[in-house]
């Protein structure tokens, strides 16, 4: 297939990225001007400072903030606050 001016294309190149913790981007909210990814620990949402990476158009890298295990809150950061009651569901 041959492209003219004007014509558009997507491409999409997937690499993986062994031993590497990443989080959708819906995860990640921002609190005074720096990315924070809610944990639920124990029944409560807890907030945690993180650095990104590499990003795709769903998810970024976590570089530092969480660990392997940790239970992400993907959905709904905007209206939390750090220890506010949280019910996980499937």
């Amino acid at each position: 297939m041959n492209l003219l001016a004007g014509m558009n294309i997507k491409v999409v190149i997937e690499d993986m990225k062994p031993d590497q913790l990443f989080v959708p981007k819906s995860a990640i909210v921002l609190r005074s001007g720096k990315k924070v990814v809610f944990t639920c620990e124990g029944g409560l949402a807890k907030w945690n400072y993180v650095e990104t990476g590499v990003e795709n158009s769903n998810s970024y890298i976590i570089t530092k903030g969480l660990s392997c295990g940790d239970t992400v809150i993907t959905q709904g950061g905007l209206n939390l606050a750090h220890e506010a009651r949280v019910v996980i569901s499937d």
